[in-house]
């Protein structure tokens, strides 16, 4: 499963690639591979199917930091910045740099809708 994972990564994580498919069907339990997909799907503008996979990756590990501020950005792109914020308010160490650069990015896209994707 994660030589498939790394293959799909050096390939360029594009979401289409039946590679991340299987290595999705063959571990349920392997963090990396929906949490990358999820970015993939976003990065693609395919903001409700990268929620899904974000959300799939959040239930293998609910406390990751990453998972967590990916997620308020996808969620901010999708116009909820205001849903986004308040849950890392709510869930995330407010001090750790990560979290600091992800309400950054969530205030700004409340500021202005689509700027950043």
């Amino acid at each position: 499963v994660e030589n498939c994972h790394e293959l799909w990564c050096a390939n360029g994580s594009r979401p289409d690639d039946p590679l991340i498919m299987k290595v999705l069907a063959l571990d349920g339990q392997f963090f990396p591979a929906p949490h990358d997909m999820g970015v993939a799907l976003g990065a693609a503008g395919r903001l409700p199917e990268a929620l899904f996979y974000i959300g799939k990756a959040l239930s293998i590990i609910p406390g990751h930091a990453l998972a967590r501020c990916n997620r308020a950005m996808l969620m901010a792109y999708s116009g909820r910045a205001g849903e986004a914020e308040a849950m890392l308010r709510a869930e995330a160490d407010l001090e750790d740099p990560l979290v600091i650069k992800a309400l950054s990015v969530v205030r700004q896209e409340a500021r202005e809708p689509g700027r950043l994707l």
